[in-house]
């Protein structure tokens, strides 16, 4: 996706993990910010620049262990993305933001899904009468189950699609509810949250003998 932005545009947002930015576009930015690795971009988008994707260059970024850990790092994440709309208000304007699209698309829409599965969930339940809402709730709760069957084999070798998917689906959403949380409760944190690695999986990753998913770093200042 962020190949397509960059080459279309630019990119929303960067990989925290590996990113450049010209010192004359670079702007202090408040010491809480959880997302600087798009706050800082979006401003340099803001002055007529782009954020463009370096292929070639890799970083590595360990996989969470447990679905705890990866439910805690997507909170924090989807919190800096509440923090950032509340803050930059800007981004949610056409007028003053060439990159609205995909600012909606990508990232504001994906806060508000939980609203619309509850609106969803709900409208099916009031109007079960009808043959077609009937289908409706019985195709979420058949999802639902599915996702719930998810828990106890979270962490097996073998992955079920039809199950997997629902079961991550819901974690996502799960996770953008308790990052909502995060933010109105002032708990959003500018610290990265990461488990401790150990020196021996370390070194396997940086050797290369694992293979985690790559993350490719992107550049601020490119008109």
């Amino acid at each position: 996706m962020r190949r397509s932005e960059s080459l279309v545009d630019s990119t929303v947002g960067t990989t925290g993990a590996i990113y450049a930015v010209r010192r004359d576009l670079f702007e202090p930015i408040p010491p809480d910010t959880v997302l600087d690795d798009v706050l800082i971009p979006v401003r340099a988008v803001r002055k007529g620049y782009r954020v463009i994707l370096e292929p070639l260059a890799r970083a590595y970024d360990r996989p969470a262990a447990t679905a705890g850990e990866e439910l805690a790092r997507k909170s924090r994440t989807l919190a800096g993305n509440f923090q950032l709309f509340a803050r930059e208000r800007w981004l949610l304007d056409p007028r003053r933001n060439r990159l609205w699209l995909q600012t909606v698309s990508h990232k504001a829409l994906r806060l508000a899904c939980p609203l619309f599965l509850t609106v969803l969930l709900g409208t099916s339940i009031a109007l079960a009468r009808s043959p077609l809402f009937a289908g409706v709730l019985l195709g979420q709760v058949l999802f639902y189950a599915a996702a719930a069957a998810g828990l106890p084999l979270r962490g097996a070798p073998r992955r079920i699609p039809l199950i997997t998917v629902p079961y991550v689906f819901c974690l996502l959403n799960a996770a953008t509810v308790a990052g909502f949380l995060r933010f109105i409760g002032g708990r959003a944190s500018a610290a990265w949250e990461t488990g401790r690695v150990p020196v021996e999986e370390a070194a396997r990753t940086a050797g290369g003998f694992d293979r985690p998913a790559p993350s490719s770093p992107l550049s601020a200042g490119r008109r």
